[in-house]
């Protein structure tokens, strides 16, 4: 093992023993080898190579088994942050939800324990030949399109299971635990601070009309109303939504030339409407170029891609038109707009600059406060835009 591993020893072998049992081997004919990776909000991950004991360096290659060890977080940063909803939800999602499906990350060990769960999941990086995006800014428009596509299949195939084995999907959404979508959570204090800075921003240069004063007032008196408005599930469209499908939890890998993808980190799962997830992508990662032309494009794509879903799984299409999901994005599009106040400044950090990842001991009000500041004028201009954006789509409407 190697020296710089970030977990107790004896705790890290006490999992790799049942990892390897798991796997069908015996853990005194392997070894394994660590190497850390940079924390997350939310858990101390490290990559975990497991190791046949062998001489032969080609077979050993080949046989090496690439390993994600991902153990959570008892800061003050994660306490505010559900961590222990979160990491139920991550291991309900993989233990129930998506195993033996190749579209995910297998999971071989998971165990769930108060302050201390651990999910052991499969590296698609090293077995697979995934990569994680580079890039802070805008994602380039193919890179959407993967992502919108292969959301549409996410959602799809969660609609199909709802018709087709209603109630083993309905039993495993009743087991998902509420995170920052509680009225309870810090996060309605960090929506709270940092909820009016882009009305702030244009009214400081002279931007105000009715509508967006109206708006204005909404968020000022009403927030936790408007946000549980948005999170409540309404059927037909309600589905399986991933919850945080931000960049960070996306891999890319081309396949015969086409660029595919692969979703990672299901801890914010949720019963919700899609557009949470697809308000939640566009509003901080593509939101230099985002207008009322743009959006009524991928929606489109996206409700094409959502169709051939669901043809192929059987469903029948009919209440799931391109109209519903339109009208659908109008009354709950701003949802992305909410977390891109207090999110987008930190995506969109240049190096050395503040991110809570490494201020896991601030309080929560600090936390927000920073959060609000991130990324100054340049995130005011962007937020501005997107807002506006909106405006022009008609998703201010629902709320003034």
């Amino acid at each position: 093992m190697s020296q710089e591993c970030k977990f107790d020893k004896a705790w890290l072998d006490d999992v790799m023993r049942k990892v390897v049992k798991n796997l069908g081997m015996k853990f005194e004919d392997v070894r394994y080898t660590t190497i850390d990776c940079d924390p997350t909000f939310l858990s101390n991950m490290i990559f975990v190579n497991i190791i046949p004991n062998a001489n032969d360096e080609d077979n050993e290659k080949k046989k090496t088994i690439h390993l994600v060890v991902k153990k959570q977080t008892c800061d003050v940063l994660a306490s505010y942050l559900n961590i222990d909803e979160q990491f139920h939800n991550e291991i309900l999602f993989y233990t129930r939800y998506a195993k033996n499906q190749e579209e995910f990350a297998r999971c071989v060990y998971a165990e769930k324990r108060s302050k201390d769960a651990v999910i052991v999941l499969e590296n698609v990086v090293a077995e697979r030949g995934y990569s994680v995006p580079k890039w802070h800014g805008d994602t380039p428009m193919d890179y959407t399109y993967a992502v919108l596509r292969d959301i549409a299949k996410f959602h799809g195939k969660a609609y199909a299971m709802k018709e087709h084995r209603r109630e083993e999907f309905f039993d495993f959404v009743k087991n998902i635990q509420q995170c920052w979508n509680s009225p309870s959570s810090e996060m309605m204090m960090v929506r709270d601070v940092c909820k009016a800075r882009a009305t702030d921003y244009l009214r400081s240069k002279g931007r105000s009309e009715p509508l967006l004063d109206k708006f204005h007032a909404y968020m000022e008196n009403r927030l936790t109303e408007m946000m549980m408005k948005l999170f409540e599930p309404e059927e037909p469209l309600a589905t399986l939504c991933h919850g945080d499908l931000t960049i960070l939890n996306v891999l890319f890998k081309k396949v015969n030339g086409e660029l595919t993808t692969m979703f990672i980190d299901f801890a914010m799962i949720m019963y919700a409407s899609p557009i949470v997830d697809l308000s939640v992508f566009l509003s901080l990662h593509c939101t230099t170029y985002l207008n009322k032309n743009m959006l009524n494009d991928v929606l489109k794509f996206y409700h094409e891609c959502l169709t051939e879903c669901l043809k192929q799984n059987g469903v029948d299409c009919e209440k799931y038109s391109y109209e519903a999901f339109h009208e659908e994005f109008k009354k709950r599009g701003v949802f992305g707009y909410t977390v891109a106040t207090y999110f987008l400044g930190i995506l969109r950090r240049n190096e050395g600059e503040w991110c809570p990842a490494i201020s896991k001991e601030m309080n929560i009000k600090e936390c927000a406060r920073l959060s609000c500041e991130a990324g100054g004028e340049k995130i005011n201009i962007l937020l501005a835009n997107l807002l506006l954006s909106l405006k022009d789509f008609g998703c201010l409407d629902y709320f003034v």
